[in-house]
């Protein structure tokens, strides 16, 4: 392993512990909190948002780079994408939505987590599968 593939390798985990805080406080911490409100006031999945966009930055300059980037990795991007907009669906989106009304939270201003309005953006928004 050459020193442009450890680094991408380091990028990869950082990046996987701040996807990790994000998912964690979207879908059982912020539950728990005020569900319409608009931002997290919590400092720590502010900060791993930041940090995954730099990450993410790095990593596809590497990418890049070293042309190794190709259709395939969109499709499973892709894949990944649905799979996550699939698990919040299936198991925490009705989670968050009973927490809001234990609150007295209109349904309709319960906010999604940022991992999925992200995850749902690579979709056309007339897709009615979600």
């Amino acid at each position: 392993m050459n020193d442009g593939d450890s680094l991408f390798v380091v990028l990869l985990c950082a990046a996987i512990v701040c996807v990790l805080v994000i998912l964690i406080d979207g879908w059982f911490l912020r539950p728990q909190r005020d569900p319409a409100r608009p931002v997290s006031r919590a400092l720590l999945p502010r900060i791993a948002g930041y940090a995954l966009v730099a990450l993410a930055l790095a990593m596809l300059w590497r990418l890049f780079r070293y042309e190794a980037v190709d259709f395939s990795f969109m499709l499973v991007l892709s894949g990944r994408c649905r799979r996550h907009l699939g698990l919040d669906q299936a198991f925490f989106a009705g989670r968050r939505k009973a927490s809001a009304a234990r609150a007295g939270t209109p349904p309709e201003r319960v906010r999604e987590p940022v991992a999925v309005e992200y995850a749902r953006s690579f979709f056309p928004s007339s897709c009615s599968c979600w």
